[in-house]
């Protein structure tokens, strides 16, 4: 392992892939393309202990889906002789650490990132496999990266990569609770896609900082082509030199009115707390209260009851007196 490892860590549409470029620009700094490399639901008991089992793993990294890892230029044959010259069992930490060696071999930074945005789900049984490894997490704006997540078709369905905004909101939930739970910890970097775009030399040099790499930059950087053929065109701003500042706010004209509304309210104290702008709609139509009081009543099944009575009394008291009002029409 080098010097330093770094995970980073996201939700997809945060701008990590244009963090990752502009990192891996910095001569200390490596950074790998995204790429599942196991099934990390199953990592706390993750042991191979035969040689069966370990080609059970190899043929799942190297045939998975989306065929992200094959552009990691790794040959199958050499990874399991060096698992094999290491001996069984093979626990996590010695899967994970081969894996980024073989990697990063020929790459002489010496601060190495692995991107992969769900990771910081299993960061507490990660830091005990790579106690002194840094986590990096890039956010942004909910309202926008569902934004870009339904326009953006995923490379291995060809679907929206999320329709479902009730899934969306409950797993930006999920991913701000995380969060709050390791924003005190002296290995984790917490940065905003919006402050990168606004201020961007402030913004990488407080990451470079976190890392302990220099700020000097290498004269090449290919992390466009390293990127799957079949990803380029999720991520085609990476070789623009427009304004991306544009697109910051770009939900405010693509997304429905009730969308914006239902995520405003069901995420008002994280949008708060972080300083995004709170839309303000007159005149909503008849049919946009009820998609509204539609989506927001899906919610209260989707999530627990106990978020919610404390967060929506007004809004139960309204759903109540809304019913007993169609009650008396009828």
């Amino acid at each position: 392992m080098p010097k330093q490892f770094v995970f980073l860590t996201y939700l997809n549409r945060s701008g990590s892939t244009l963090l990752a470029k502009k990192l891996n620009a910095y001569i200390d700094i490596a950074v790998s393309i995204e790429a599942i490399l196991l099934n990390y639901d199953k990592i706390d008991n993750f042991s191979i202990n035969s040689e069966v089992e370990l080609d059970k793993a190899l043929n799942e990294l190297f045939n998975h889906t989306d065929k992200k890892f094959i552009k990691w230029e790794i040959e199958k044959n050499t990874l399991k002789e060096k698992y094999l010259s290491e001996g069984l069992p093979i626990k996590l930490g010695t899967f994970l650490t081969t894996i980024f060696d073989i990697y990063f071999q020929n790459n002489p930074a010496k601060v190495h990132f692995y991107k992969y945005g769900h990771m910081f789900k299993y960061v507490e049984r990660i830091w005990k496999e790579f106690p002194e490894s840094k986590l990096i997490f890039i956010e942004r704006d909910p309202r926008a990266i569902f934004n870009s997540q339904k326009v953006s078709l995923d490379s291995r369905s060809g679907k929206p990569m999320e329709n479902d905004i009730i899934k969306f909101v409950r797993n930006y939930k999920i991913q701000q609770e995380t969060i709050s739970r390791l924003k005190n910890n002296k290995h984790f970097f917490l940065l905003t896609f919006e402050e990168m775009i606004t201020d961007e030399e402030r913004t990488l040099n407080g990451v470079i900082d976190f890392v302990g790499a220099s700020k000097v930059k290498t004269e090449s950087n290919d992390y466009f082509n390293r990127i799957p053929d079949q990803q380029k065109h999720l991520h085609q701003n990476l070789k623009s030199t427009e304004n991306k500042s544009d697109r910051m706010h770009a939900w405010k004209n693509e997304l429905s009115k009730a969308d914006i509304i239902f995520m405003q309210k069901v995420l008002i104290k994280e949008l708060s707390s972080k300083g995004y702008s709170i839309e303000r709609f007159n005149n909503l139509n008849y049919a946009e209260k009820l998609e509204v009081l539609s989506l927001r009543v899906k919610f209260f099944f989707f999530h627990s009851f106990k978020y919610f009575l404390l967060n929506n009394l007004k809004f139960i008291h309204n759903f109540i007196v809304f019913f007993k009002n169609i009650g008396k029409n009828t």
